[in-house]
């Protein structure tokens, strides 16, 4: 998801203002439901095909939201503001409550994974030589559950083959959850004969 935003205002010796406001909500939800159903993997003759059972739910994404603004005048007041919210709120569910999972030669993976890439730029900057007032407000709000449910499931392996590789035979429920998350903010007034005042 990449969302951009601009806001540009210029003039002589009257106020100048630019703003920009940017509200990004970003709600997503991965599930795998694979609640009372029935799996049975083949007996296989090669190890290295084994029958492996998997039941995975994944969420995987990058967001990159960038706001400008500048204002600039000869003389005057300006007056320029960048506002971001940004919300994210994401689910990944693995559901094998009451499923029978029966596997031969392999192995039982029950997995929910969440990763995830968040960039958040503001800027702003004014300049005049009269009075200059900027600021920059970044806010983020990140919500994410992962979850994994195998409730009264009936799951089991079963070797056969004597020559299997070792790390066979396994039943696994995982849930993961990671991600980068970048906030960049700057601000910047420029006066030349008056007052400048900057906030981030």
């Amino acid at each position: 998801v990449i969302v951009a935003s601009a806001s540009v205002s210029a003039g002589g010796a009257t106020a100048n203002v630019a703003g920009v406001l940017s509200v990004v909500v970003d709600k997503s939800q991965a599930k795998v439901d694979a609640s009372n159903s029935k799996f049975t993997s083949n007996e296989l003759d090669s190890y290295y095909k084994a029958g492996n059972i998997i039941i995975k739910a994944v969420d995987d994404s990058t967001v990159l939201n960038v706001n400008v603004q500048a204002a600039a005048s000869a003389s005057g007041v300006n007056v320029g503001a960048a506002v971001t919210a940004n919300i994210f709120n994401r689910t990944v569910t693995a559901n094998a409550d009451g499923a029978i999972i029966k596997c031969f030669n392999g192995n039982v993976l029950v997995s929910a994974e969440s990763a995830d890439r968040i960039v958040v730029v503001g800027a702003g900057a004014s300049g005049t030589s009269g009075t200059a007032v900027n600021g920059t407000v970044l806010v983020i709000v990140r919500n994410n559950t992962v979850k994994v449910s195998a409730i009264g499931a009936d799951t089991y392996t079963l070797i056969t083959q004597e020559d299997v590789k070792p790390d066979y035979g396994y039943i696994k429920f995982t849930a993961s959850c990671s991600g980068e998350l970048y906030g960049i903010a700057g601000s910047a007034s420029i006066s030349v004969g008056s007052t400048a005042v900057g906030a981030t």
